[in-house]
């Protein structure tokens, strides 16, 4: 069975990059540009094995509420946040919302493909945090 990888941005130009990286981790990509997309509706939440999510597409304030409905919503997923290395505050706060994974952009950007594997033994803020 394949799985799905649900990326939330508004990112158009990073778009060809992400789904690249599901493609090689055979993985289908539904791309929302926001929590409450319809596009949510058709997506079998068994077979979602990542959500990915562009902090520059989310409010900071809504971060909390979105990483709940989204462990809500496809409860045996992973939750990665990845946003511009300047924002501390807001990859702090995907962190402290419960995000598996938070990586600065140019992280995610380096090998997009190692972090969307679900069986990469780096994938936890534990051993990427310091690369903040």
């Amino acid at each position: 069975m394949q799985t799905a990888i649900v990326f939330l941005s508004k990112d158009i130009f990073f778009w060809p990059v992400v789904k690249s990286a599901a493609q090689e981790v055979n993985s289908q990509l539904v791309i929302i540009s926001r929590q409450d997309d319809p596009k949510l509706a058709s997506v079998d939440n068994q077979v979602v094995s990542t959500c990915l999510i562009d902090l520059a597409a989310v409010e900071v304030a809504t971060l909390p509420s979105l990483v709940t409905g989204m462990r809500s919503g496809f409860p045996n997923t992973r939750i990665l946040a990845f946003g511009s290395h300047v924002h501390e505050a807001r990859l702090a706060c995907a962190m402290e919302s419960g995000c598996d994974l938070v990586l600065s952009r140019g992280q995610f950007s380096a090998d997009p493909v190692k972090y969307l594997q679900t069986n990469h033994p780096d994938i936890s803020n534990e051993t990427l945090s310091g690369g903040l």
